[in-house]
């Protein structure tokens, strides 16, 4: 289907906090796309042969628990989603998914500003933090929320530049 950039991620520790899990990120340029992947899908043969297993699991033992989805629109100031510009081993690396869920949507459309016009994406650019996207939650199980995803060359890298943000007098 011609989707470029789709990251598959799974949490570096496994506990109560942070249960085994996949998150799947996929871009798409509309929801079109999205309202006809699966129709897509199920046309495409090579798609359909190698998803076989996956698609006929018995039901005593399902590939997964459950499937959540959750729908965000870009950001005014990060429009569209960057890969991650590191070039180190992968399994060194931190992509941090953070999630801000707001107590009313006043709180949350304050929030969203503080991002875009309040300035909050430049100063994560200007700090290095490798934004992947930032988004607004328009459907999921939490809201209202927004989303977003940095990613760091590792845990020291990542520890060192929310220290930098914290200390920013911006």
């Amino acid at each position: 289907m011609n989707i470029k950039n789709i990251g598959v991620f799974k949490p570096r520790t496994i506990d109560s906090l942070n249960p085994r899990s996949i998150k799947v990120l996929i871009p798409m340029k509309s929801l079109q796309l999205l309202e006809t992947l699966d129709a897509e899908l199920q046309k495409d043969k090579d798609y359909m042969v190698a998803a076989k297993d996956f698609l006929d699991a018995p039901h005593e033992n399902p590939p997964y628990t459950r499937v959540e989805s959750i729908l965000m629109k870009a950001f005014i100031d990060m429009p569209k989603m960057i890969p991650t510009p590191l070039t180190g081993p992968r399994k060194d690396r931190v992509y941090e998914l953070r999630s801000y869920e707001s107590a009313t949507e006043a709180k949350y459309i304050n929030k969203v500003a503080m991002f875009n016009e309040g300035g909050e994406v430049t100063l994560f650019n200007d700090l290095g933090f490798n934004a992947v996207f930032y988004g607004e939650v328009l459907s999921g199980a939490n809201m209202p929320n927004l989303m977003y995803m940095t990613t760091f060359k590792n845990k020291a890298s990542r520890d060192a530049h929310w220290k930098s943000f914290s200390e920013s007098p911006v």
